[in-house]
């Protein structure tokens, strides 16, 4: 994170192809494994923190903040608003 002297604004950059490759990450482990997936659906950021099989799933708060409003169902549910309510630029990357 940067700070601006003049406007005293946090600005956080976000790698794009990190993020979108950290929720590639993360919904393929949601479709391997039932444990994952339920505890995705369930408390998305719980899931994110702890990982999945020693693989960490690090992304910018923005993205995480998407994935922590999604409230679904299904993985496909799921993986459907992550596909809507994400920025256009990671789901291009995606």
């Amino acid at each position: 994170m940067l700070a601006n002297p003049f406007v005293r604004q946090t600005i956080e950059l976000v790698d794009t192809e990190a993020d979108s490759a950290a929720v590639n990450r993360l919904l393929a482990a949601a479709v391997i494994s039932n444990g994952f997936r339920n505890a995705l659906l369930v408390d998305p950021r719980k899931a994110v923190e702890m990982g999945f099989a020693g693989e960490c799933f690090e992304m910018s708060s923005k993205s995480l903040a998407v994935l922590m409003s999604i409230r679904a169902g299904s993985l496909r549910e799921f993986a459907q608003q992550v596909h809507e309510k994400l920025p256009s630029y990671l789901s291009t990357a995606m």
